[in-house]
């Protein structure tokens, strides 16, 4: 299972993008050696904190990443990778 976001993800980002997630990331006091490639954990935290840029049922997002959950509204495979679902979750509030 995948801990974190890629480079590749993080550069999926337009600069307004990153320049927010920086924001957070440096808010929070997080540190990182490197490119700041967000964590499981932040992305929840990220998550809950803008939760009103989602809908409702924003942790359905974290249902779709595990292979058990089965539903036809469903339209992007995830391949049971949580960290995944979380970063598309991300990148619409972002």
């Amino acid at each position: 299972m995948k801990q974190q976001i890629t480079i590749e993800q993080l550069g999926e980002l337009k600069e307004s993008q990153s320049e927010r997630l920086l924001n957070w990331i440096i808010d929070k006091k997080y540190s990182f050696h490197g490119p700041a490639l967000v964590t499981i954990g932040q992305m929840i935290e990220f998550l809950d904190e803008h939760k009103t840029f989602l809908n409702d049922n924003w942790w359905n997002c974290i249902l779709i990443a595990w292979p058990e959950f089965d539903s036809a509204s469903i339209s992007k495979s995830y391949d049971g990778e949580l960290c995944d679902a979380l970063w598309d979750a991300i990148k619409e509030v972002l």
